[in-house]
């Protein structure tokens, strides 16, 4: 797979948030929300107040995933190891439920072997950046500060904005 060397990649955020179909989907169903309160902002004549709802809640969901999106990609000899958030419910715990919000945020870190079925992606816009993306599958051990035990099991993955991705797609050649 690769040579005997430990190389780290900064991951691109941006390309994580704008080319991972999870937040592609969650967008455009939260901007079609928000359009339609638009409008009834401005046949209300509240138009100024309707644009600033849009671009706030915009930006507050664009922010949320850049900053629960992977920062590092470390690739080894032996194994990929990576970080990945994801939403977990918090436990019932009768009103406090309602207090602490109906859903947080688990990082989780992963060490993946025996990779196996390696794809490189790049779309047109990835391209002029030299930034892709890799799918693979392997066994995966991972480690949470909590909640070990709600975490699912899986062996297929998929690692958006990887820079320089040539250079890296050399890397398993």
């Amino acid at each position: 797979m690769m040579e005997n060397k430990s190389v780290s990649y900064k991951l691109n955020r941006f390309f994580q948030v704008f080319t991972n179909p999870k937040s592609l989907i969650l967008l455009a169903v939260f901007n079609v929300v928000l359009v339609i309160l638009l409008v009834y902002f401005c046949i209300n004549g509240l138009f100024v107040e309707g644009i600033c709802v849009f671009l706030t809640v915009n930006t507050i969901l664009i922010l949320d995933r850049f900053f629960h999106s992977p920062k590092r990609l470390v690739l080894s000899s032996q194994s990929l190891e990576f970080d990945e958030f994801i939403h977990l419910r918090p436990r019932p715990q009768l009103i406090f439920t309602f207090i602490r919000g109906s859903f947080f945020w688990l990082k989780v870190s992963y060490t993946v072997t025996n990779i196996e079925e390696v794809e490189f992606q790049q779309n047109s816009f990835e391209k002029i950046f030299d930034i892709g993306r890799i799918s693979f599958k392997g066994k995966a051990t991972f480690t949470a500060k909590r909640d070990l035990d709600r975490i699912p099991e899986k062996n297929t993955f998929t690692v958006y904005g990887i820079p320089r991705f040539s250079e890296f797609q050399d890397f398993f050649q």
